[in-house]
Parts: structure tokens; sequence; C-alpha cells
């Protein structure tokens, strides 16, 4: 028996983990960009 892992995109504009600096590139600075960024790292 297999079983599944759900990812979603909770929390992706949550104000530490974008002023951390830890999760997003200096370069992805607009909540489109960090939304893409995100997205690709949770395929």
């Amino acid at each position: 028996m297999t079983a599944r892992i759900l990812v979603g995109t909770c929390s992706w504009t949550d104000r530490t983990l974008i002023e951390s600096g830890a999760f997003y590139p200096r370069e992805v600075t607009t909540p489109a960009e960090r939304l893409r960024f995100y997205a690709q790292s949770f395929p």
C-alpha cells in the first residue's frame, strides 16, 4: 500500500518567511514572483 502526501501553498505570504531571507532569493520581490518561486519549489 502506498501513501499519498499532499503539499499546498499555505503561508507563502507569511511576513516572517519573507523577511528572514532564508527561503526566497533576494531578487524575488513581488507577490507574483514569490508565488511562482514557491510553487516551483513544491511541484
